[in-house]
């Protein structure tokens, strides 16, 4: 779905990322966050990462929040609060 999003088929994106919609659980949401990140919808995928970082997400770890994918947020106060509630340096 990222991939797609990227490559500017929001359409292909939307409908691989669809089974994430609604999913309450940490990783789902981390996931979704990036492909929600990767479309431009920034806030929804604040919200999806603030959660995702407080049920203690695994995919945030493997994939840390310095890397590229979250440069469109990175300068955003609610992002920088993730980073600080997780112990991370902004």
């Amino acid at each position: 779905a990222y991939a797609y999003a990227m490559a500017g088929q929001r359409r292909n994106a939307e409908r691989v990322s669809a089974p994430l919609e609604g999913k309450t659980d940490a990783d789902s949401r981390a996931a979704l966050a990036v492909v929600q990140i990767a479309m431009g919808d920034t806030a929804s995928a604040l919200t999806n990462l603030e959660a995702a970082s407080r049920a203690h997400s695994q995919f945030l770890f493997p994939m840390p929040l310095g890397t590229p994918i979250f440069d469109p947020v990175r300068s955003s106060a609610r992002f920088r609060g993730i980073l600080s509630a997780m112990g991370l340096t902004p």
